[in-house]
């Protein structure tokens, strides 16, 4: 009778053990020797990219879907309001900034264990430019120390990726 019961309970928690989306909460410092640079600053959307100047470390607050992103830039200050992700699919615009010109839509969802975020925004930060097409996937190493941010930005006339790696403080 035991064997059944603890079978029986093994598979009603397993989907639920499975389920558990992963917990980026913590402080992250920019690992350059290992994050692949965007290829300019004109690439560069949301994240800071490799160079030194301009490196970044990550303060992150989570609880349940929604994610609270601070970049400590090592040089600029310029990226002190936090940005604010809700894992829950639906679709958000948002104002880009400290000038309130530029919207973008935004969906924030996990897939499997990767929070996803796909952004569309006009390129040029004005209503009516070429759209950005901006996908982000957040994963975590199997140990939780290592926070890997794989961008890819997509729009008519090139595609470009690159990851950024930051290790847990």
């Amino acid at each position: 009778m035991k064997k059944i019961l603890l079978t029986v309970l093994g598979f009603v928690m397993a989907p639920m053990v499975a389920i558990a989306q992963p917990d980026f909460s913590g402080s992250w410092e920019h690992d350059s020797d290992r994050s692949e640079p965007a290829p300019s600053e004109l690439y560069r959307y949301g994240r800071l990219d490799n160079n030194p100047a301009r490196q970044a470390d990550l303060e992150i607050e989570q609880v349940g879907n929604t994610v609270e992103v601070y970049e400590n830039a090592r040089v600029l200050t310029r990226y002190a309001i936090p940005a604010v992700y809700v894992a829950d699919g639906q679709e958000r615009t948002v104002t880009v900034g400290n000038t309130g010109v530029t919207e973008q839509d935004m969906t924030t969802s996990w897939e499997d264990n990767k929070l996803v975020i796909e952004i569309e925004k006009p390129w040029g930060g004005m209503p009516g430019n070429v759209m950005l097409n901006t996908r982000e996937e957040w994963m975590l190493s199997p140990d939780g120390n290592t926070l890997y941010i794989t961008t890819q930005h997509n729009w008519p006339a090139e595609k470009v990726a690159y990851t950024l790696v930051y290790n847990r403080q």
